[in-house]
């Protein structure tokens, strides 16, 4: 969680389930409000790659933050 708040995004490898992943934050006034993922069968998706497409995903969770309501 504090590498995820730290830089924006996170990246995983569940190998029981043969999965990675990356999620980026959606915000809204300075907070944390959404996460946006994308995730696939590790075979396919390594942690290297999933990294590769982060300038897409913030790029992706940035255009999402105009529909984010703050409190």
């Amino acid at each position: 969680m504090r590498f995820a708040a730290e830089h924006g995004y996170s990246a995983y490898d569940v190998e029981s389930l043969g999965l990675t992943g990356i999620a980026g934050s959606v915000s809204a006034a300075g907070e944390i409000h959404a996460a946006l993922a994308v995730s696939g069968p590790e075979p396919r998706f390594s942690v290297e790659t999933a990294e590769s497409w982060l300038p897409e995903l913030s790029a992706a969770a940035k255009r999402l933050e105009p529909w984010i309501e703050s409190d």
